[in-house]
């Protein structure tokens, strides 16, 4: 039962196994990157295979594209398949969330219907609105009860009663506490009754105002029976896309009608049959059809053979919804599927769950490498060195000096004759003057020249300490840029690209199949839809679904309804 993904980058195919989708697939991803592609993909592997299914699509191209499948394949004579079109004006799809089936208690459906109802209403927290749950508790049970169907909700609220009707639907209820609950409701005058059912009669009748919206909920005796839809493999395609005759609000309950009753009807089937027959049940724009108890549901359907396959486009959509419906889907959807083009805050959540077991914060960032000495090793270092040289000198040296000098001599004398014992005599006096001049001059030349020769050889030997360096990384990616990392890469993956998780299993990077249009003309299109429609015991022309409502109608005029006692005239109620 292993269902075909798409492939690696390797080219090697990618499959899920049956226990992989047991654990509920989550595709999230924005418009255009191949959520319905892939969705398509998966629901043409599961009608080849064989195996029961239910779509809810909300735009009606995912639905076309199977409807169109199918008739290529000329399906309608080898499975039963049921195609649901609520904007149809010709057939209608019987459809009622209040039939007890035997296995399922009425306080059961009572509490889902309650469920999907208050979520429908502007996500309302039916705890905070005690009265409004507990009107909607008090008619939906009636209803189920005394075998009706939603639209008789209408005789219920109206606050007149002229035909006597909710005496009728509400009197000796099997439940005590219901019992004494309508006691007190019909005990009340027609004022505070209108108070009491106001927030529910603007509801109830906001939705039953609608034809189409009637005939789907006002039909009994050829209602949907998705427990043998399931049991039986059958294929349900549920078209909910908006028309003039089918508003948006409408079309969403409807389709939470449908989610909550299969969740329901799941928990009742039988275990070996649920492990022989395992169900689908696809849902895209997810957010719009899941109740505050999601979680637990996905956590208790896997066990009895309802698998989902929600898709959606943000993760805000669900938190718009409910917290509660955000942790369901994000807890219970444990095989995630993610495309591109998600917006920061998605994809690092989606990065956060998906890719966690990816992160590598030992990861070196190579553009801080640097050289780093991790060793030192013993290292002789030897040199030799060798020169050889000459010198040549040549030097001429020339001088040249002159000399003169000039003077003048002048002397005096005198002679003097010395007598013993007598003073000296003067003999005589010499007066003599002379004048000279000379002159020398010195010439010199010199001339050396010299050349010299050398030659030299060095050798030498040391040990020193070699360093051994390796260029390593110096820092390494921290969480908060792993996380960067893989935001990017959600966020720019490529159109059918994805990345698939499985529990207990690293992300993978996946590329789906491309889908091509199936061959089928609008003849032959027509020509499936006509036989499929006739095949089906839950599809009607609309004048049969108007008559067995008017019927149904004129019984309950007449007090012909079950589990009731006989109807008399007597009057039940006029208070003011």
């Amino acid at each position: 039962m292993a269902y075909t993904l798409g492939t690696t980058r390797r080219g090697k195919a990618l499959t899920l196994s049956a226990e992989e989708r047991s654990r509920h697939v989550h595709i999230v991803g924005a418009s255009g990157t191949g959520k319905s592609k892939l969705m398509e993909s998966m629901i043409r592997q599961d009608i080849l295979a064989g195996r029961g299914l239910c779509l809810i699509d909300p735009h009606g191209t995912l639905a076309d594209a199977i409807v169109q499948f199918c008739a290529s394949r000329g399906l309608q004579s080898a499975r039963r398949i049921h195609v649901m079109e609520p904007a149809d004006a010709a057939w209608s799809v019987g459809f009622n969330p209040l039939r007890l089936d035997g296995v399922t208690e009425a306080a059961a459906r009572v509490d889902a219907m309650v469920n999907a109802c208050a979520q429908v209403w502007g996500g309302e927290n039916t705890s905070s609105t005690p009265l409004l749950k507990k009107c909607l508790r008090a008619v939906f049970y009636a209803l189920a009860v005394r075998e009706q169907t939603l639209l008789e909700a209408v005789e219920l609220i109206n606050s007149t009663d002229p035909r006597a009707t909710r005496r009728l639907l509400t009197e000796n209820l099997p439940d005590y506490v219901f019992d004494s609950l309508w006691r007190d409701f019909n005990g009340l005058s027609r004022r505070e009754f209108a108070e009491q059912f106001a927030s529910t009669n603007n509801r109830l009748i906001e939705f039953l105002s609608s034809p189409i919206v009637r005939r789907i909920v006002g039909q009994r005796e050829h209602a949907l029976d998705l427990k043998q839809v399931m049991d039986n493999g059958e294929i349900l395609i549920v078209n909910l896309a908006p028309r003039a005759s089918l508003s948006p609000d409408n079309a969403r309950l409807l389709g939470t009608l449908l989610t909550s009753e299969l969740f329901l009807l799941a928990l009742a089937r039988d275990s070996d049959m649920a492990r022989r027959r395992p169900f689908y049940l696809y849902v895209d724009e997810c957010y719009d059809y899941l109740t505050g108890d999601i979680e637990r549901m996905l956590d208790q359907t896997r066990k009895f053979g309802l698998h989902l396959v929600l898709a959606h486009q943000r993760l805000g959509q669900l938190r718009d919804r409910s917290e509660a419906i955000y942790n369901g889907v994000m807890g219970g959807g444990q095989t995630k599927i993610v495309f591109g083009g998600l917006e920061d805050d998605d994809a690092e959540i989606m990065a956060r769950q998906i890719m966690r077991d990816s992160f590598n914060l030992e990861r070196p960032k190579h553009v801080l490498d640097k050289p780093v000495v991790v060793d030192e090793v013993p290292f002789w270092l030897e040199s030799e060195s060798e020169s050889e040289g000459d010198t040549r000198s040549n030097s001429v040296s020339y001088s040249s000096a002159t000399t003169e000098t000039s003077g003048t001599a002048e002397s005096t004398s005198e002679q003097y004759e010395v007598f013993e014992y007598a003073s000296p005599e003067q003999r005589g006096m010499t007066l003599g003057t002379g004048r000279f001049t000379g002159s020398a001059m010195t010439t010199g030349t010199s001339e050396s020249e010299g050349y010299a020769t050398t030659r030299s050889r060095t050798l030498g030997r040391a040990q020193t300490l070699k360093p051994i360096r390796v260029t390593m990384p110096t820092a390494v990616y921290s969480l908060e840029e792993e996380i960067h990392a893989a935001i990017v890469k959600l966020r720019e993956l490529p159109q059918r690209v994805a990345v698939l998780k499985r529990r207990g299993r690293t992300a993978t990077r996946v590329r789906t199949p491309e889908i091509k249009a199936s061959l089928a003309g609008p003849e032959l299109i027509e020509k499936f839809v006509s036989t499929a429609r006739l095949a089906s015991p839950y599809l009607s022309p609309t004048a049969v679904v108007d008559a067995e409502i008017h019927a149904r109608q004129t019984e309950l005029i007449e007090g012909k309804v079950a589990g009731t006692p006989d109807a008399t005239d007597e009057q039940f109620w006029h208070k003011e």
